[in-house]
Order: C-alpha cells, then structure tokens, then sequence
C-alpha cells in the first residue's frame, strides 16, 4: 500500500496543514491586525482606564451594579457622553427613564448645573448660561436614545443591529438588566438568559455594552469600608460567568453620613483579560456625576479603607 494512501487513512495530519490550523493562523492574524487598530473606548475616568488597561474594548460585555441610587445611572451617563464628546457612535438605551430625562441628566452632567435646580427651573443667569451651552455642546453628538417601552432582548437587538448598520453604533449602554423581560422563565432564568444574549450581541455587533444591574443582595450588611464583592450579588453563579468586566459601586456615604459623601471608589470585580483592583474617584451628588480624584488611585481588591482614620 502507498505512503499517499496509509497517509489519508490517518485521523490526524501534520500541524499547520489541516482547515482548522489555517483557519486558526488566519484568526490570530486577523486579531494582531485588529489590535494594532482597536479603538478602545473610554470610562471618562482617567484612572479606571489605566486599570482596564486603557478602557473598554469591542465585543465586551461591561456589568455595572451597586444597590439603589448609588450612582449606577450616573456612571453610566458619564460614560456615554465621555465616547459621545470623542465622536463615537453611543446609544442609551434606559427602561427608567425618558429621552426629555435622560437629556437633563447629560445637560447637568456636562455643565456642572445642580440637577434639582434644572428640574424646578429654578436657575440663575449664570446657570442659564451654563445650561445653553452644554445643550449646543451636546446637539451634534453621535449619541442616539433607545425607546423605553421596548423591553426584550429582542426588541434590543433589532434596534442595536439598526444602529450599527446605519450609524456605526460601537457603544450600547442598557439601564437597567432586571428589568428586561424574558417571558415564561424564572428571575434566575430570565437574568442568565437576558445577560448571555446580550454577551451574543456585544460579539457580533463587535460593540461593548454596558449593562446595569440591580442585583445587590444585602446592602443594608455591607460596611461603609468594605469593598462590595462578587459574592454580594444575586444570582451570582447565574450571571458572572458572561460578562468580561464587573465594575461594583462602593460610597462610604452611602452608609454612614458622617463621612464625606464626595468619597467614592470603584471595584473592578471581574476583568478577564486585565487585572482587578479598586479606583478612587469623586462623586458629585447635585449633577450626579462621577469625576478623577486625587491619589489614592487603585489598590488590591480585598484591602478595605483603615476604620482608625475615623
């Protein structure tokens, strides 16, 4: 028998020579190339860039959590409006709240204005100033706000394929993930489900998105010096596996109101290519925004703030 034919009765060939060896060679090319050309996208905070080794990338899916109105929106906003003043395509996709009051968040956001003050139209000349421009800043920015009653996954999908089809979308924000409905399934159910199509999304798309939760399982334990954790959400084993960064809200404020309430820090959880750590930022309450702090900048995850400097 010739060597040619014991040769094809082998189920296995030389390396580098079957389809799936090129089609891998051909993928790490495709990826060197990207790389050299990936557009990272920024948090709007100088710090937490650095630690997530330069920002956020295409194809991520980013899940934002903390407990009730710890500043999840306002991360949020900060961040699509720092990719949206760069000129990249940014959606807001809220279940919460309006397009009239998304824009008043981003109004207060970029002018500084307190945020109850432009709600009362309660303004000083000088507000009004500050108002109209940040309205004329903001008009040209690709930023695009999703219809809130469309609450699927679904609905999500068609619409973030509209985008990007005819806008270039790069950057999804959804706000928030409890609330977007799976019918006939369990929370538990319905979280996975609705976290790993979105996971899908942000792949094929090659958009990052980032997602809010709401998922805190007891926040009235954690301490105002303890960094929250993974194993503070609910739903955990459900959840963490998809997406590719955690970013947990922690303000000592938040607990106790004897410290200052501008303190703020950021706990990257979860970072699948990078490392984890906590970002020290400030959070300013009247236009709900957070904003670069001065050192500290980002330390180990597990170490928590010394109790004896109070």
């Amino acid at each position: 028998m010739s060597d040619t034919t014991e040769a094809s009765k082998q189920p296995y060939q030389q390396a580098g020579t079957t389809d799936a060896d090129k089609q891998f060679n051909q993928g790490i090319e495709k990826h060197m190339t990207r790389n050299s050309e990936l557009h990272t996208l920024t948090t709007g905070l100088t710090d937490l860039d650095e630690l997530l080794g330069g920002g956020l990338q295409p194809g991520q899916l980013v899940l934002v959590d903390g407990p009730p109105c710890i500043g999840k929106t306002g991360l949020g906003v900060g961040i699509a409006l720092a990719n949206a003043k760069e000129g990249v395509a940014t959606a807001y996709h809220s279940l919460e709240m309006s397009a009239a009051q998304l824009g008043t968040r981003l109004v207060a956001s970029v002018s500084g204005v307190d945020l109850s003050r432009i709600k009362s139209a309660r303004l000083s000349d000088d507000e009004v100033s500050r108002f109209q421009a940040a309205a004329v800043q903001l008009s040209p920015m690709p930023m695009w706000f999703v219809d809130p009653t469309r609450r699927t996954v679904a609905q999500l999908t068609r619409d973030a394929c509209k985008l990007k089809r005819e806008r270039g979308l790069s950057l999804l924000v959804v706000d928030h993930l409890h609330l977007i409905a799976e019918e006939g399934a369990s929370l538990a159910l319905s979280l996975e489900m609705a976290i790993s199509r979105l996971k899908r999304l942000a792949v094929e798309l090659d958009i990052c998105i980032v997602l809010m939760g709401h998922l805190h399982k007891r926040p009235a334990q954690l301490h105002a010096f303890f960094h929250p954790h993974l194993n503070d959400l609910r739903y955990q084993s459900a959840i963490e596996h998809y997406p590719d960064v955690v970013l947990l809200l922690h303000r000592p404020g938040y607990y106790d109101p004897t410290v200052d309430q501008t303190w703020a820090n950021i706990v990257v959880a979860k970072h699948r290519t990078e490392k984890t750590g906590v970002v020290s930022v400030a959070w300013q309450s009247a236009c709900a925004r957070f904003v670069d702090a001065p050192p500290p900048r980002f330390t180990s995850p597990h170490q928590c703030y010394a109790e004896a400097a109070y």
